[in-house]
Order: structure tokens, then sequence, then C-alpha cells
């Protein structure tokens, strides 16, 4: 079992390290994320250095870059996931399974593509809103790993498995890039997942994202 864990973990660092690569933006872009300087007015951080002033303010900082509705990007990728995950949960082999996790794929690279360089001053509440969208996305998914695993087992899933999981961590990590206190919100909620959720995610030794949110699942 020690053995199949850290091949488990040596694919899924190898996916890791290639769809980060895919996504980084150009140099200039990259470095402006590394330095994420927030143009913010003078009482911006008075309270609480994550927030801004209680408005809601969902824009990029660039200048030139048109605003970026973060919480409707989140709930078209929501609804454009809903098919695909339906049709993961009801493969019954590995071949079939490929196809919807392949669109799975597409869709939140797409989503982290629109979210490179972007950072936005966001409400509190905006923020737990856009978190509980992630959050439900994570719990289908993972349902629908566990149901593929259930009929097929993990060894033949894993490579599936690893690909969602590499995608789900970079989703996250770019969404607490351009949101201040995103990462928190997602952990919060995480504390109230069903223990079923849990035990699907345990079962499909999805670490990376297990790992990330603070979830006992090993």
């Amino acid at each position: 079992m020690q053995t199949f864990t850290r091949l488990f973990s040596i694919i899924t660092f190898l996916l890791s390290l290639g769809f980060i690569a895919q996504a980084l933006p150009t140099q200039a872009r990259g470095v402006a994320l590394a330095a994420r300087q927030y143009d913010a007015p003078a009482t911006y951080g008075s309270s609480d250095p994550s927030y801004g002033s209680p408005s809601y303010d969902n824009g990029s900082n660039k200048i030139g870059v048109p605003a970026l509705d973060v919480e409707s990007l989140m709930l078209a990728l929501d609804t454009n996931l809903a098919p695909h995950i339906s049709t993961l949960a009801a493969a019954t082999d590995i071949a079939a399974a490929q196809v919807p996790v392949v669109a799975m794929v597409a869709e939140m690279k797409g989503v982290v593509a629109k979210l490179q360089g972007v950072v936005l001053t966001v409400d509190p509440s905006v923020v737990v809103t856009i978190a509980q969208i992630y959050v439900k996305i994570v719990i289908a998914i993972v349902a629908a790993l566990a149901s593929l695993v259930g009929k097929l087992g993990l060894t033949v899933c894993i490579s599936l498995i690893a690909q969602l999981d590499v995608c789900l961590h970079l989703l996250l990590l770019t969404l607490n890039l351009c949101i201040s206190g995103f990462l928190q919100a997602c952990i919060k909620l995480c504390v109230h997942l069903d223990a079923k959720v849990l035990l699907d995610m345990k079962l499909c030794n999805m670490q990376l994202i297990g790992r990330v949110l603070r979830l006992a699942i090993n």
C-alpha cells in the first residue's frame, strides 16, 4: 500500500508541474502576479488587511483590464462541469471516463487562465459565496470519482483522479491569489463536510486537495 501511495504521489507531482507550467502567465504578468501590488485607497486595511471597505468591488486592479465577475465565472464553471460530472459518475469503463475528465480539465484550466494576474477587492460575504461554489464543485467531483473507483478500482482510475486533483488544487490556489482570504473561507466551509465526502476523498486518495483544505483523509 505504501508503494502504491508513493507511486500516486509521484504521478500527482508530475501532473502538477505540467498543469502549473501550462497555466503560468507570460514573464511580465508573472512578475506582476508575484508582486501582487494593490492600488488601494488610503483607508484600505485599517482594521483588516485582507479586505477594503465593506463595499463590493468585483473588478481587476490592472489598468485597462475590464472588471472580472468571479462569482459569475464560478457559477458558469459549476454549470459547465455538471453534465461532465454526471457522465463520469455513470461511466463503466476507463475509456468512457476519460472523455468527461478531459472536458473538466479544460473547463477548469480555462477559468485559471482568466484569473491569471488578476487581484480583486471583494467583500467578505462574496468571498464566502464563491468559496461555497468551489466546495460544491469539489464535492460533486469527489462523489463521481468515488463512484468510478467503486466500479473499476483505484489502480485503474489513478491517472484520472490525479488529473482532477491537480486541477482542483490549481484552481483553488489561483482563486486565493486573486481573492484574499479565499483559501481560509474554503477551509472553514470544509469543517462541516459530511463524513461520506471525506470517506470518498480518502477512497480516491486525493492528497493534494485534501492537504491544502486540511482534511483528515490519510
